[in-house]
């Protein structure tokens, strides 16, 4: 919404609870090259903000 449509943003209004919560998930196909470094960058990076809050402060940012 905040970058496609965002003349709507302040007409949203959030329920409560939600009808649904899916967790996301990244992939790397095994058969693409350099696939295992990418998934090493990636778990890096990722253990990285855990670390420094960052992560956290993303979820904060988007009202989880």
């Amino acid at each position: 919404m905040a970058t496609k449509l965002p003349m709507y943003r302040d007409e949203l209004e959030f329920m409560e609870p939600p009808l649904e919560i899916k967790p996301l998930y990244i992939a790397f196909s095994k058969q693409a090259k350099g696939y295992e470094e990418k998934l090493a960058a990636f778990n890096r990076g990722l253990k990285l903000i855990r670390e420094d809050g960052t992560l956290d402060k993303i979820i904060l940012s988007h009202g989880f």
